[in-house]
């Protein structure tokens, strides 16, 4: 691969040399009449379009002519001037509206193609900044076959080289911006195709943009974890960057409260949203909405069936884990009432029961037994997993709630290590009715993705926990959410209206994707969300400023636990055309647009290669004084700083 890409930067270079001695009417070999609208969208959308990017020279010669054909659309459509909402529109009213504005379009390149068969005006001489046209702009005719070659080159992985030798080299202007304007055009190509990346042979997943002509409906499943967010601030505290693999957009959003209006009375959901520009993207905006459920006390006819397997290998017994533990099961413990039944089981090389099925209640009883345990070798956390579901199905309670609580720090050695199939057993068990929770302990040698993909799949919680100090108030939190569920198999679901949404990226949720039907399937599982917790979620869009009718329609989906019933939610996203920048913008909104850009810089999001740590840094600063009480938008500050000087503050 790097004996192609020295080829490619060669071959690019080479171009450039001969590409200078050539009038651009002698270079052109691409035909000037503009192909179909619609058909440029289709083509833009398809994921097979740039893949000889890779293959041999010819074939970059056959993709970038049809780059070039494609680019030159865009450049040769006339703008429309923007038509100003004198009220808010609906996405019915926005559909009927929409093929009449589609018929003014379609005469208007009607016009293009006219323009564009008439020969473009000569430059009288090259300028060093061409100013912006105040009129719509003489129809281009497409580059030259050296242009667009040189742009499909360009999104290939030695694209910065080349780049950088087309900044450097004194070319005539016209050419120069040309050959710009295709490059920015490749690039973006680049990063729309490039959705994944390996890392030690895992494979990172980040959600495409998305054309809304093509799709208007994403799906997913809510998630309030914030696990990714923990394991990047344990390993910027200890002078590293989180391994990328870690890294969870979503989870990062929700790591911060945005203290949105609650339910009001009698209601389960409350909906907040906010649009600001997108500082790092060009013609993009981005929304944030949060989904938030109501506080409510215990339901005293939700007994409980808690089975607790400890990790007690030797890789547990480190001082801050012993106490971690300790400080995580009195918080427990100090939860349950006579009226429940509490389980525990120690595993290392082999599992064992302490506790079986003993009444809640006895906070000191429990830490006692636990402090007799003594540490061994080896980690089975199948045979583990294995005695747990046995004992929640012995003491199973039709009319209350189950779990099995793990509590390790994921390192498992013995028996069966395989994720796939670890999984499945969590999944067999989940439709039996018994979810599994999973927290980590500890931050050397921490198994996030074992940990993560079992909890996810089994309606269970996913927590963290490396701080003494904070371990019972992390763990109370995230229990509370399992004992009081407020709302299960949460979807969401967003319409995009394609008369206002150019494309849609959703940021973070790759592991949660639902497909368009699965929304009303109640035959596919989606997460719990507990009492008093917020679920949030970050887009970004190019809205059409010409177009018509609102953003799009956001709704929820969801079992309400008290009457097994289906209930669904929907909250109209009205456009609102002055949308101010990310820094003029709310604390909250704020807060969560450089909680995604940071997660994206970490990550390694080929769509947030433009973020500037200390651009974030400035945007973010005056948070943590209006969130006074709230410690989480400091500590994004310190990550960010910290990761400002180990990183560097350039583009990620």
């Amino acid at each position: 691969m790097n004996a192609r890409i020295l080829l490619l930067v060669v071959v690019s270079f080479a171009l450039i040399l001969t590409g200078c001695g050539k009038s651009e009417e002698a270079a052109s070999t691409a035909p000037a009449e503009a192909v179909d609208m619609e058909y440029a969208a289709e083509w833009e959308s398809s994921s097979e379009a740039g893949a000889a990017a890779d293959e041999a020279m010819p074939d970059l010669i056959e993709e970038a002519e049809a780059l070039g054909q494609h680019v030159a659309l865009a450049r040769t459509a006339p703008p429309v001037a923007a038509e100003p909402d004198l009220a808010p529109m609906g996405m019915e009213e926005a559909k009927r509206v929409a093929p009449a504005k589609k018929a003014v379009a379609a005469k208007s390149l009607s016009k293009t193609r006219l323009a564009a068969e008439r020969p473009p005006p000569v430059s009288a001489a090259p300028m060093s900044t061409p100013e912006p046209p105040a009129s719509p702009v003489p129809a281009r005719k497409p580059a030259s076959r050296m242009t667009r070659s040189l742009a499909v080159v360009a999104s290939a992985p030695a694209g910065g080289v080349v780049r950088e030798m087309l900044r450097l080299e004194a070319r005539p202007e016209t050419a120069r911006v040309r050959a710009k304007e295709f490059l920015e055009a490749a690039t973006t190509e680049e990063k729309r195709r490039s959705v994944s990346r390996d890392q030690g042979g895992t494979k990172l997943q980040f959600n495409p943009e998305t054309p809304t002509g093509g799709d208007a409906f994403s799906t997913f499943s809510l998630n309030v974890s914030d696990v990714s967010f923990r394991l990047a601030e344990a390993a910027l505290n200890n002078g590293r960057l989180s391994e990328r693999s870690t890294v969870r957009a979503e989870e990062f959003i929700n790591a911060m409260n945005y203290h949105d209006p609650a339910p009001g009375s009698g209601e389960r959901l409350s909906f907040a949203w906010e649009q600001t520009r997108d500082p790092f993207a060009h013609n993009r905006d981005l929304i944030r909405f949060s989904v938030q459920t109501g506080a409510i006390g215990r339901s005293k006819e939700k007994p409980l069936n808690l089975v607790v397997l400890l990790d007690r290998s030797g890789s547990m017994e480190r001082p801050d884990r012993v106490a971690i533990v300790r400080e995580a099961l009195g918080a427990l413990a100090r939860k349950l009432t006579p009226n429940d039944r509490l389980s525990l089981a120690a595993f290392a090389r082999t599992p064992r029961l302490v506790i079986d099925g003993a009444p809640g209640g006895d906070p000191e009883g429990l830490l006692k037994r636990v402090d007799s345990l003594t540490p061994q070798g080896g980690t089975n956390l199948e045979a583990a997993l294995d005695l747990g579901y046995e004992i929640a199905a012995r003491h199973f309670r039709r009319d209350g709630v189950n779990r099995v609580i793990l509590l390790t720090d994921g390192a498992a050695n013995l028996g069966d290590i395989n994720p796939a199939r670890l999984k499945q057993k969590a999944e067999a068990q989940r439709k039996r009715g018994v979810a599994l929770d999973c927290f980590g302990v500890g931050w050397d040698g921490y198994n996030d993705a074992l940990l993560e993909e079992l909890s996810r799949n089994a309606d269970g919680r996913y927590g963290f926990l490396n701080d003494p100090a904070q371990a019972s108030a992390d763990f109370a939190g995230q229990l509370a959410g399992a004992l009081r569920v407020a709302a299960r198999d949460v979807k969401t679901q967003v319409e995009f209206n394609p008369a206002r949404v150019k494309a849609w990226r959703q940021i973070g949720y790759e592991k949660r994707q639902l497909k368009k039907d699965d929304f009303r399937n109640n035959a596919v599982d989606a997460a719990e969300i507990g009492a008093a917790e917020t679920g949030t979620a970050v887009y970004s869009l190019q809205i059409d400023p010409a177009g018509v009718g609102p953003i799009g329609v956001a709704r929820v989906r969801f079992q309400n636990p008290d009457t097994g019933r289906y209930e669904e939610r929907s909250w109209t996203l009205f456009h609102r055309p002055q949308a101010p920048s990310l820094v003029e913008s709310s604390p909250a909104m704020r807060l969560a647009g450089c909680a995604a850009k940071f997660a994206g810089w970490l990550g390694g999001n080929p769509w947030e290669r433009g973020v500037s740590l200390t651009e974030l840094r400035k945007t973010l600063a005056g948070t943590e004084s209006v969130f006074a009480n709230d410690p989480a938008p400091a500590r994004l500050l310190s990550m960010i700083a910290r990761a400002e000087m180990i990183g560097g503050a350039g583009d990620s």
